[in-house]
């Protein structure tokens, strides 16, 4: 299970000598994990295994001060894992590439995604065939997303253009192109 959480503190022997410095603390289990990060004010992490991933960096875990904390938002994570399939033409997938590119996404898109209650999202290639990972909060709702999504034009207007590159999985049922997938292993 993962957990989100943002906690910021510092210790009054920091503040009293002029610094600023920031603790992170992840609850998993009530169990306290505590992470320096050094950052100023409210970060957020995400808890794989036994690293803490936040702002892009991973990092294990270090003992922090003994400090005063305050738990400023707490909540439940789930990861979807889905896969479809590009159509065989090199050429096409390139091109499908540049589309999801860092920036070249549509801002429309991206925005259209995290008002869904996505936190982060993930899409990996391999020959033609793409798998996309979803961490997102306890919101999220698959059913309602498809609403969103039929009733944004700008969303429409993304699924056709990307639909030219994608084709559905041998299996999938008529008109789904992202099939969840199954999870059969996990590392404890």
């Amino acid at each position: 299970m993962v957990f989100l959480v943002a906690i910021s503190a510092s210790s009054g022997y920091e503040r009293q000598r002029g610094f600023n410095y920031y603790h992170q603390q992840i609850y998993l289990n009530s169990e306290l994990l505590r992470v320096t990060n050094g950052l100023c004010g409210t970060t957020y992490g995400l808890f794989y295994g036994n690293h803490i991933k936040y702002d892009g960096k991973c990092c294990n875990y270090a003992t922090s001060y003994n400090v005063n904390t305050t738990i400023a938002n707490t909540m439940e994570s789930r990861r979807f894992c889905l896969a479809c399939d590009l159509k065989d033409d090199a050429a096409l997938i390139e091109q499908y590439k540049q589309y999801h590119a860092p920036g070249n996404a549509w801002p429309e898109i991206t925005q259209s995604i995290r008002d869904a209650g996505v936190l982060d999202m993930q899409i990996y290639l391999t020959g033609n065939r793409m798998f996309m990972i979803m961490e997102v909060d306890a919101s999220f709702d698959p059913a309602r997303k498809a609403e969103m999504d039929a009733n944004n034009p700008k969303v429409e207007e993304w699924e056709k253009l990307m639909w030219g590159f994608q084709q559905a999985l041998p299996w999938a049922p008529e008109g789904v192109k992202w099939i969840e997938m199954e999870k059969i292993f996990q590392l404890s």
